[in-house]
């Protein structure tokens, strides 16, 4: 029996329809993005205070020498800015006067008015801003990486509820920062303004 090219290339169009039927059709890939958010409660920490001094160089002087190893030096001072200006018009110049910044870490907020003793004892001109707890050097990557842990559990936890919720599984794909721009939740310069920090962390998930 002969069989025509035509009808064999029909044969041939009707068996692979059959065999796509009997397939199931491919799954289609779900992702997912959450955002995570951990705060944490800072425990009792040294203070951080800022004082800034305005006199002329006789006192810049006496100022130093408190800082640098008198009655100031036990608040491990830290210089935050030091400039120079001059009073007067120019013509009638009564000299340069010397501004300059000092944050002083005290143990207690007590120490506060020890501070101010020293600087009215010395008769010398500023005055005393407070500024926040303080975060040791050392200790600032250990409650930065607990924030990041934290706030990632919980963006991971959300995934899973939904994930749950349409009875599928997934894996986590892609872990990035979600903080607002400029915001740094452990301060570089390690004084925290508040009583507690905050991060945000986004995950991206796959469901299947």
């Amino acid at each position: 029996m002969k069989i025509s090219f035509l009808t064999l290339f029909s044969l041939v169009v009707i068996g692979l329809a059959l065999n796509t039927s009997c397939n199931p059709s491919t799954k289609v890939s779900e992702t997912i993005e959450m955002t995570g958010f951990a705060e944490l409660e800072l425990p009792e920490l040294p203070y951080a205070i800022n004082v800034s001094f305005n006199g002329i160089d006789k006192q810049k002087v006496e100022m130093q020498a408190l800082v640098a190893n008198g009655e100031l030096s036990k608040f491990k001072p830290k210089l935050l800015y030091e400039n120079l200006y001059q009073d007067g018009d120019g013509v009638s110049s009564k000299g340069f006067t010397h501004s300059i910044s000092y944050m002083l870490i005290l143990q207690q907020k007590a120490e506060l008015d020890e501070v101010v003793k020293v600087l009215t004892k010395h008769k010398l001109p500023g005055y005393v801003n407070t500024m926040g707890s303080y975060i040791e050097e050392e200790k600032r990557s250990e409650i930065a990486d607990k924030l990041f842990q934290a706030a990632m559990k919980h963006a991971e936890n959300r995934i899973a509820k939904f994930a749950d919720s349409k009875q599928k599984s997934f894996s986590i794909i892609e872990v990035s920062d979600a903080d607002e721009a400029y915001a740094n939740p452990v301060p570089h310069d390690g004084v925290a303004y508040q009583n507690k920090l905050v991060k945000k962390v986004k995950l991206k998930a796959i469901l299947y």
